[in-house]
């Protein structure tokens, strides 16, 4: 069973159960607080319950048949499906979610003032939960198509300490996890392609994952990363899906459009009379490395004035092996910011954090900078949510 697949039906229960508990919770606030009568309100809301939990169903029945090949996520474009089954099921799992824990603190409320005759209280939170629900519902839509098919350019302003002068209007672009699929096509990569040309960069670094998946895509992405500011020095390193897809085919390609692709090695780039090393560090779920690799690696790094490690996943072994190393800069992506980000009473969760504690933006390790940046494409689910698709500015500061 492919992964993303065996994810969402893994999961299914447990999505099932919370929309259950949400909706469950929804009904009697608009029982309690609507003139509707309890029947209409109970099929609307189980029509609800049935529409966005339909894809694990359609998941599990193709996969029993051995027809999950002809799924309609393996379509090159988005059909009908999609809008039907699929962006219904992910935008519901985020409602769901956000709603838990304010349902939650409402109904351990309600449960305290049972035995209390405080009616109006009751009656206010069941509006607030009615009025939640609206809230969120209009702000999830809101929120997932601006930060799914808007780039937006996030800029980091860097000092070291004794950064030559000739480096100080050094600009690099931190391009990461473009996966060009069925959902990152031509709209959302040509703005993309229109921002970097617009920044005329000196360095543009890319750390992995041009397509999502298979092959099918490969040709576009290497011809959309080959036509970026031919003028700037492009340097890649190797992501998870890349392998996964055609490592060779990826990294001939990139290199046939002006691109270094670095395998574990070094490469010195001059701006200003001024050395910059790059290292691309192979760091991928296929393709580990080991910690005495990563020292005799860095160990062998030529001299230079600004020294910056490239690689796709910001793993905690190799940020602090980069930092004791001497690296001023570590450049990153994989994570996609999250994708999918949820701040329940202001404390942010997502599934990233479990793997990595750099999942986005700036950290400061020792004396090393670390960018994480959101990317641009999308994995497992089809959108973004409060971590809006990016590119990385970078300027450089003494």
């Amino acid at each position: 069973m492919p992964w993303m697949i065996r994810t969402v039906v893994y999961l299914s229960p447990f999505i099932f159960l919370l929309h259950l508990y949400v909706f469950t919770g929804l009904y009697f606030a608009l029982v309690n607080c609507t003139k509707i009568s309890q029947i209409k309100i109970k099929y609307f809301l189980l029509g609800l319950i049935l529409i966005v939990n339909a894809l694990p169903v359609i998941y599990l029945i193709y996969y029993q048949t051995g027809n999950y090949t002809n799924l309609f996520i393996y379509n090159s474009r988005l059909n009908l499906f999609d809008y039907l089954v699929l962006f219904p099921y992910w935008l519901g799992l985020i409602l769901a979610i956000e709603l838990f824990p304010y349902y939650l603190l409402f109904d351990i409320t309600l449960l305290i003032i049972r035995k209390k005759s405080i009616p109006k209280l009751k009656s206010g939170l069941h509006i607030i939960k009615i009025a939640l629900f609206v809230i969120f519902l209009l702000y999830i839509g809101f929120e997932t198509y601006m930060d799914t098919y808007h780039i937006q350019n996030t800029t980091y302003h860097i000092k070291f300490k004794n950064l030559p002068e000739e480096l100080a209007d050094l600009t690099i672009i931190l391009l990461g996890d473009v996966q060009v699929d069925r959902y990152t096509r031509e709209t959302k990569t040509d703005r993309m392609k229109r921002k970097i040309e617009a920044l005329n960069a000196d360095l543009i670094l890319f750390s992995g994952d041009l397509v999502t998946r298979g092959e099918y895509f490969i040709d576009e992405g290497l011809r959309l990363l080959s036509s970026l500011s031919p003028s700037s020095t492009r340097i890649a390193c190797i992501g998870d899906h890349d392998y996964w897809a055609d490592a060779t085919r990826i990294t001939n390609g990139l290199k046939k459009g002006g691109w270094f692709f670095l395998e574990n090695s070094h490469q010195l780039v001059e701006h200003n009379n001024k050395r910059i090393l790059i290292t691309g560090i192979t760091n991928i779920y296929s393709r580990k490395i080991s910690s005495a690799e990563l020292k005799q690696i860095f160990a062998n790094a030529p001299a230079a004035d600004l020294r910056i490690l490239l690689s796709h996943q910001p793993s905690p072994n190799l940020v602090e092996i980069a930092a004791n190393s001497g690296y001023d800069l570590f450049l990153s992506g994989h994570t996609h910011g999250g994708q999918v980000r949820f701040r329940p009473f202001g404390f942010t969760i997502t599934p990233s954090m479990f793997e990595t504690p750099y999942y986005s933006g700036r950290y400061q390790v020792n004396n090393m900078t670390l960018i994480v940046t959101n990317g641009i494409g999308l994995t497992l689910a089809p959108l973004r949510y409060q971590a809006p698709a990016e590119i990385a500015v970078i300027e450089l500061e003494n």
